[in-house]
Parts: C-alpha cells; structure tokens; sequence
C-alpha cells in the first residue's frame, strides 16, 4: 500500500487524519450542503427536519480539514433548539459553541457576543426543562 492511502487498518487517528487529508474537502462540500438544506427547512417551517440535517452536517464536519464554518452550525442547532422549546439541547450546543470559540478567529467577538446572547435565552427558558 501507498503511503498516502487510506489504510483502514491503521490506528484511528491515522485513520482519521488520512481521510481528512484525502477526502476532507468531499465531506466539507456534503456539510455545507446539509447545513443549507437545515436553513431552507427552517424557513420553511419544518424544524425537525431541520435539525435532522443540521446534526448529520455536524457529524460530517468532523471529517473537514476546515472547520470554519462549524461555530455557525453549532449556534443554528442551539437556536433552532431554543425555537422547538428542547432547552436541554439547546444548552447543550450553546456550550459546545463557547468550547469551540476561537479567541483568534476575526470574529471572535461577534461570536462570542451571539453566544453569550443565546446563553442568556435559554437560562430564561431554563423553567421549562420541569414542565
């Protein structure tokens, strides 16, 4: 075997790496397009279907070599979250979102603003977790 193939025999962050070096940019193209997909079912009104897309776009971000765009995605599964009333989950993804800021991304500050802003959305939403 070729050194720079993908050996499905190799360790998993090997095997990881190798497929984010080879194919990262196929499985970024798919996550974009789930994300839109996600975006115009939101618009649409039809939030389940929504956040299936945007939750199997996120799981196909792990294998982009860039992840930019995933803060957005993860802030759109919060709000749309937040939206449908699963405050749990919401919470979830908002503090998956502060994990992932980066404090030397350009937009940090914008980001960090969105999120801290959702945060205090869903700590006023919080009470319905009880219900």
């Amino acid at each position: 075997m070729k050194e720079d193939e993908i050996n499905i025999k190799d360790d998993f962050y090997t095997f990881r790496n190798k497929l984010i070096e080879k194919k990262g940019a196929f499985y970024a193209e798919q996550s974009d397009l789930f994300f839109d997909r996600a975006i115009h079912f939101a618009k649409e009104g039809l939030p389940l279907s929504a956040i299936t897309d945007a939750k199997y776009a996120y799981s196909l971000s792990y294998y982009q070599a860039d992840n930019y765009r995933i803060i957005y995605l993860v802030g759109f599964l919060s709000q749309i979250h937040l939206d449908n009333d699963f405050i749990k989950k919401a919470k979830a993804y908002c503090d998956l979102g502060f994990k992932l800021l980066d404090n030397e991304d350009p937009d940090y500050e914008n980001d960090l603003k969105s999120f801290s802003e959702l945060r205090d959305i869903i700590k006023g939403e919080e009470w319905k977790m009880n219900l």
